[in-house]
């Protein structure tokens, strides 16, 4: 007889995960915060963006 039960695996690894970027609830906050934007700004390629002129304007929608 097969015991296994995918949804009890998941519950298991779900709750032996421990999320890197979780604050403790003692470390400084605003630190922390420093450390998740950054880490969000490297997982969104920031680095790639280029700064665009503040009066853009959408000349047309038309694809090709």
């Amino acid at each position: 007889m097969n015991n296994f039960s995918p949804l009890e695996l998941r519950k298991k690894l779900y709750n032996d995960i421990t999320p890197s970027l979780r604050w403790n609830g003692v470390d400084n906050l605003k630190k922390h915060k420093q450390k998740c934007r950054k880490q969000l700004k490297k997982l969104l390629g920031w680095h790639a963006f280029k700064e665009c002129d503040p009066n853009l304007q959408i000349l047309s929608t038309d694809t090709v």
